[in-house]
């Protein structure tokens, strides 16, 4: 009786090392499609009151934004509420987002036009804040995001010197 026993643990010990094997191809450390990227944008340097920025964001492939046409003009696109958002030094109640977008066309990428005003002025560091959409298949990273364009002016209107922009890229 044991000789039987002990041949079908191994049979069974075999046929599940066998089953152990065998493993299906779904790939399990596929990165997690992403759906949104935050965009925040900043204003470095020495500026004492920045009254006014201009930048553009230029879009990675795959990358939208929220737009309407412009009830005036149709043909220009302005971004929808909560999609351009004054946030840190420029956050407050006399501040003016305008954003506007022009969709990728034939190899030319898709970008979204910034212009931050107060009367009051502000300060530098982080100033706007962007949400964009990412397409299904599209997997950006903060690298494919750039800024140009930039201008800072001051409470006059006169530019602004020796001030530049950055941003981070939060995608997920």
């Amino acid at each position: 009786m044991r000789k039987t026993t002990l041949a079908s643990l191994l049979v069974f010990i075999l046929v599940l090392s066998t089953i152990g094997g065998c493993k299906s191809s779904h790939n399990d450390s596929a990165p997690a499609q992403p759906t949104t990227a935050i965009i925040e944008i900043m204003s470095q340097g020495t500026a004492t009151r920045i009254g006014g920025i201009e930048v553009t964001v230029v879009l990675p492939s795959g990358v939208t934004v929220k737009a309407t046409p412009d009830v005036a003009n149709p043909t220009v696109l302005v971004t929808d509420a909560g999609v351009v958002t004054a946030s840190g030094v420029a956050a407050g109640v006399n501040t003016m987002t305008i954003g506007t977008y022009s969709a990728a066309s034939s190899g030319s990428p898709g970008k979204v036009m910034v212009e931050v005003a107060n009367p009051d002025g502000f300060g530098t560091g982080e100033f706007v804040t962007i949400a964009c959409d990412i397409a299904a298949g599209s997997f950006p990273a903060a690298g494919d995001f750039s800024l140009t364009d930039f201008l800072a002016t001051n409470l006059s209107g006169t530019l602004i010197s020796g001030v530049t922009a950055g941003f981070t890229a939060d995608i997920h």
